[in-house]
């Protein structure tokens, strides 16, 4: 037996011991002498003596070690989940020991698992919110996210650059400045946006699906935009918030002005100069045998109006050209790439060995490639197939303001020209499925000419086509105020419920409050502005 149990042994001894005196005493006290109660006295004061030191025993074995084990789980709950309980005590405390250490082990493996987890999900999202601000960066269209307080939640750079001017609106301050947190409704007409919501709200009503708002309105700073209004639904489908997608259209608008007031202007001039000629045609008809001083000035004035008509129409296609193909996108393009493309095509697709001249890195073109691409294969096949070519050059030369694109071949002096300057304006088929095209067509979309040439001297015929030139679009480079990425989007802020608002309207005597002050360099920490110095007094 161990000295626990023995333990146990002597104090259930003391107390038996303790307890059968108490009887003897009480039971024999009538017939016992002074002398003899005093001795029965001393032997019960000693055994409650020895039941105390073994209940002091009894205590030491089980209560103490109870309550050092307690604060061991406690430690293993709250602080470190990889200690363990050593075993002693009694028996039966060894073993709560034992069990609570395998528990302990459970909990321990248990929350490892969990902060596993945890660490997955937390990489997984980063990986989310990484991919979603690429995203967001790529998009060429502006970006808000807002709740329905118009807080914005998210944005990206197109939306900043968009709506953030360096003159705001007269009364619009500082708030016509992007930033999560910020208000939709300094920067774009809150009216606008209301009535967006409403008609999104009806729509919901209606049952509608993918229900979108659209509207045209005018920024804080001036910019024309037209904006997409698409609601963000909650479980109970509730709108807890919407998503804005902006594009401006100043630029669009200001060309549809000038396209309006060219086309009022060629009506007022057309119409007075096909007057005074229709005038003149109709007096020559009425008088046939008026005298020829007359008959000249008929004809003079005619020749005058139709020379007048013709300038006008000239000077039109010069001045307003830009506009009149607004509607045609081009892309940026460098030149080298875009002579890489054509090379690729014809050797791929007809087998013909081609060779580059005048690569220029840094001249860009302002072109559709995948037409151009297309239509020049196509004219190549067309020479094959008349010359049995085998080998091209394609040549890209500064043209003032144009670039200079030939696809040139060798020339044996039996060219037709003729033949070739029809071709200029003769449909040109492609693989591709997409729609006849001539060349001509193809030199007018981008603004340019086209025709056939012969270089006697070399010994070379060519096709030239004049392509406009353009600088390529930098980037706005912001540089970060501090190490880490900004933030562009702050979704906690959907979880603000509207009685969060009730604290606006809360006395400033009835709130404690911390007061900050900041001295900055200016007021666009995105373009490099920092704080100086800052300061704060709490408000109790």
């Amino acid at each position: 037996m161990n000295r626990q149990g023995v333990e146990i042994l002597l104090v259930l001894g003391g107390i038996f011991l303790f307890l059968l005196g108490t009887g003897l005493a009480w039971l024999l006290a009538p017939y016992m002498s002074r002398e003899q109660f005093i001795m029965a006295e001393l032997l019960v004061v000693f055994l409650l003596i020895g039941v105390g030191f073994a209940a002091s025993l009894f205590y030491e074995a089980y209560a103490t070690n109870l309550r050092w084990l307690a604060e061991a789980i406690r430690l293993v709950a709250t602080v470190n989940p990889a200690h363990r309980v050593k075993p002693e005590g009694p028996p039966v405390v060894r073993q709560l020991v034992e069990a609570v250490n395998d528990l302990a082990e459970r909990f321990q493996t248990m929350q490892e698992n969990q902060s596993r987890q945890i660490q997955q999900a937390q990489a997984e999202l980063e990986n989310e919110r990484n991919r979603l601000a690429a995203l967001m960066s790529d998009l060429t269209a502006g970006v808000l996210v807002c709740n329905m307080e118009g807080q914005i939640l998210l944005y990206n750079n197109q939306a900043r650059q968009l709506l953030t001017g360096s003159t705001p609106t007269a009364g619009q301050g500082v708030g016509a400045w992007v930033g999560l947190g910020r208000s939709v409704f300094g920067l774009i007409d809150r009216h606008a946006i209301n009535h967006m919501l409403e008609e999104l709200a009806y729509r919901q009503q209606k049952d509608y699906q993918n229900p979108l708002a659209h509207f045209v309105t005018t920024a804080a700073n001036g910019q024309l935009i037209r904006a997409r209004m698409a609601p963000i639904w909650d479980q109970q489908q509730a709108m807890t918030g919407f998503v804005l997608t902006l594009e401006d259209i100043t630029g669009r608008h200001l060309s549809s002005l000038r396209r309006d007031a060219l086309l009022q202007s060629l009506t007022e001039g057309i119409r007075a100069s096909l007057s005074n000629i229709r005038t003149a045609i109709e007096t020559i008809q009425q008088y046939p045998n008026m005298t020829q001083d007359r008959l000249d000035r008929l004809h003079r004035v005619i020749a005058d109006e139709a020379l007048a008509l013709s300038l006008k129409l000239d000077e039109a296609t010069g001045k307003y050209a830009a506009d009149l193909k607004a509607t045609w996108e081009l892309a940026e393009m460098m030149s080298s790439d875009l002579l890489w493309a054509i090379q690729r095509r014809f050797e791929d697709k007809l087998g013909l060995n081609t060779s580059l001249e005048g690569a220029d890195e840094n001249l860009w073109l302002k072109v559709d490639s995948y037409l151009l691409v297309q239509a020049l294969q196509a004219l190549a096949r067309r020479l094959q197939e008349q010359f049995q070519l085998r080998q091209v050059t394609l040549r890209l030369s500064r043209s003032g303001q144009m670039a200079a694109l030939d696809l040139a071949w060798p020339d044996d002096g039996h060219i037709d020209t003729e033949t070739m300057w029809l071709w200029q304006n003769d449909p040109l088929t492609t693989d591709d499925d997409m729609p006849a095209i001539t060349l001509q067509e193809v030199a007018e979309h981008h603004g340019g000419e086209v025709w056939f040439q012969v270089d006697t001297a070399g010994k070379l015929a060519f096709f030239r086509i004049l392509l406009p030139t353009t600088q390529p679009h930098q980037p706005r480079l912001i540089q970060p105020t501090q190490e880490s990425r900004p933030e562009y989007y702050d979704f906690d802020l959907f979880d603000r419920s509207r009685s969060a608002s009730e604290l606006d309207r809360q006395s400033l005597a009835d709130l404690t409050y911390t007061v900050f002050d900041t001295e900055t360099t200016g007021l666009n920490p995105s373009a490099g502005d920092e704080i100086i110095s800052i300061s704060a007094v709490r408000i109790v």
